[in-house]
């Protein structure tokens, strides 16, 4: 683990933490991860249907960060499902983000922390159990997918085509780093949205930026020299 996803750890810890020091907080979450963990492997699990769409979808929404144009988008109930995107901002990163974003992207929970601010007060402790639960189910999914994905192996997609899994494409350890740090990332950001609000944003991700400048500068520069250097070759 490097130090960029450990002093988002930090974070992470400190705004649990603080987050358990709030009864009206913490006790409808518990009661969602409980409840998510009994509706995840009683109904859930079973429709294979709404496993891809949400995996699907998090591809999706990931190329839409990143300003691309969603050219597919399909989900079967049996033979997976496809999500094809434009190209454009971000390059190889962005689409390696979105390769990844099923495993780090918790989805409904993002949605459901950024509508918080929206939500009546006397439809808190239901929402934040809603919230709980959404939590419990990116957990326990993205154990299920990784277990199914952790491989170089083809496979035939839903439109016939040979293709290798997200993981393998990516590589195993840019998998691991990338996967690690974001779930770190996004958790960390829901906790601080849960108990701040919306201006618990900035401060969040000042913070994690401010502790991990210091590693990927030096990183970053490597890299612009050894770039320099092979299209120097090259031309």
């Amino acid at each position: 683990m490097s130090w960029h996803e450990v002093s988002i750890w930090a974070y992470l810890w400190d705004g649990a933490g603080l987050l358990f020091t709030k009864q009206e907080l913490w006790l409808p979450l518990v009661i969602g991860l409980g409840a998510g963990v009994v509706l995840y492997f009683l109904i859930i699990r079973k429709s294979q249907w709404f496993l891809t769409f949400d995996h699907e979808l998090a591809h999706a929404v990931m190329a839409l960060l990143f300003f691309r144009r969603i050219r597919t988008f399909r989900v079967t109930s049996y033979a997976g499902g496809l999500v094809r995107h434009s190209g454009g901002f971000g390059g190889k990163f962005g689409n390696l983000m979105i390769q990844l974003a099923p495993y780090f992207l918790p989805t409904f929970t993002m949605f459901a922390v950024l509508a918080l601010p929206l939500i009546s007060r006397s439809w808190l402790f239901h929402y934040y159990i809603f919230t709980g639960f959404t939590v419990m189910f990116h957990i326990l999914s993205t154990a299920d997918e990784l277990a199914l994905s952790w491989h170089k192996s083809s496979f035939t997609s839903v439109e016939g085509e040979t293709m290798q899994s997200d993981i393998g494409k990516a590589g195993y350890i840019a998998a691991f780093l990338l996967i690690t740090g974001f779930t770190l990332l996004f958790y960390g950001l829901a906790i601080h949205l849960i108990i701040h609000g919306y201006p618990g944003i900035i401060p969040f991700m000042k913070a994690v930026f401010l502790h991990s400048w210091v590693i990927y500068t030096p990183l970053a520069i490597y890299v612009a020299t050894w770039l320099k250097g092979f299209i120097a070759k090259m031309f």
